[in-house]
């Protein structure tokens, strides 16, 4: 029994005939039975789809489609059960067309949906295949864990990604329209943008200044913040779950305008000043976001949803992410040992860099080894200096 909605249907089976990445996703995972909610024209137009692909084993095209329905009438794939009229036919061309014709297909809010549902379809199924063993009290339930864990996989959509030749002139076209990779975030540390191309750190990036207490990491990603936002013109959001608010933009301040953080309180008609006056100065501003957060208990989750509701109510689509810092946020599962929820932390913050496409930084403390070290005077820091765990630079790119 379909859980689909008929609206649902409809764009799913949009997306299918028109988004090629789409198709490639959730046909392989997608079933007739799904479409099966007493739409005659729409079930017919899904069995030609699918007989089709059966017989010669390929998506059919537009044309291949018109040809079989409407000028062989389903003969070559036992389409319907006796010679359709000519205004079933007609019927069904309407419903054709409207199908390609459908206005503003969302395919974020389809592709969510969609997956919810086969997830939700999946794991039902396993419970009434199991139905009779959880009664008894028989249940394997180790066993059955898996079953759940591996239907609710099988819902879910599968990227395949494509091999080095087939894309090969669609990537070449792509680097000379645009040497640097769009979306890269300049850094302005010549010691350290050596290490990438063209001197930017690209999208999907983890970040993270490591240092002792009171070393500089605050103002290193402060640095970081006003450079995003002045070179290369991107939206910043700057998350704090350490210092407040108000610290975060007073140091700011200094590190945009030139005033020395000790005096930004007795200079504010200064500051405010070289700000009104200068289009590039209010420009910079314009483009940083502060947020301050409760520390121990805000998730990355949580950050993901605060870029979302920007980007929604403020029209503020976050480029780059600062989070001071990480170490003091919370795992969206909270795991048992402190250095495995920094783990989560670190590996949850660089998944949402990579889905958004953007670059987060962020920072972290010595452990007390580390900050031992950090005093000699040639000192020699390494991962292993990390707090708690040093695992976490598993996942940062620098």
């Amino acid at each position: 029994m379909s859980k689909f909605s008929p609206f649902l249907l409809k764009n799913i089976l949009n997306l299918l005939v028109t988004d090629e990445d789409f198709r490639e996703r959730f046909f392989p995972i997608l079933k007739p039975s799904h479409f099966d909610i007493g739409d005659n024209y729409l079930y017919t137009f899904v069995k030609a789809i699918w007989d089709l692909e059966e017989q010669y084993n390929k998506f059919p095209t537009d044309d291949i489609l018109v040809e079989e329905i409407f000028v062989n009438k389903g003969r070559n794939i036992d389409l319907f059960n006796e010679e359709p009229s000519a205004e079933e036919l007609e019927g069904l061309k309407s419903f054709f067309l409207s199908i390609y014709e459908l206005p503003d297909v969302n395919k974020k809010y389809i592709e969510d949906n969609l997956t919810k549902i086969l997830s939700f379809l999946a794991i039902q199924k396993v419970i009434t295949e199991n139905k009779d063993d959880i009664q008894s009290g028989t249940l394997d339930v180790e066993h059955f864990a898996q079953q759940i864990a591996g239907a609710t996989t099988f819902a879910s959509p599968l990227l395949l990604g494509k091999n080095m030749l087939e894309d090969l002139d669609e990537r070449t076209e792509a680097r000379l329209k645009d040497p640097i990779i769009p979306g890269s975030v300049t850094l302005p540390i010549p010691a350290l943008s050596s290490f990438f191309e063209g001197g930017k750190i690209p999208p999907g990036s983890l970040c993270y200044w490591m240092g002792a207490t009171g070393g500089g990491k605050s103002m290193a990603l402060t640095y970081i913040a006003k450079e995003a936002a002045f070179l290369d013109k991107f939206n910043v959001l700057y998350v704090t779950a350490e210092l407040t608010e108000e610290l975060v933009k007073q140091r700011l301040d200094s590190c945009i305008t030139g005033v020395p953080t000790n005096e930004i309180r007795g200079k504010a008609t200064k500051v405010r000043d070289i700000y009104k006056k200068s289009p590039s100065y209010s420009a910079v501003a314009s483009r940083i976001h502060v947020v301050e957060v409760p520390m121990g208990t805000t998730t990355v989750s949580e950050i993901n949803a605060i870029i979302d509701r920007l980007e929604k109510t403020k029209n503020f689509k976050t480029q780059v992410l600062v989070v001071d810092y990480a170490d003091v946020l919370a795992a969206s599962k909270k795991q048992k040992e402190f250095r495995h929820n920094l783990v989560a932390i670190y590996t949850e913050l660089k998944e949402l860099a990579r889905n958004r496409h953007i670059i987060a930084w962020t920072a972290s403390q010595f452990n007390a080894e580390g900050t031992k070290e950090s005093q000699k005077e040639n000192s020699n820091i390494t991962t292993t200096h990390g707090n708690e765990s040093s695992a976490k630079s598993h996942y940062a790119d620098l």
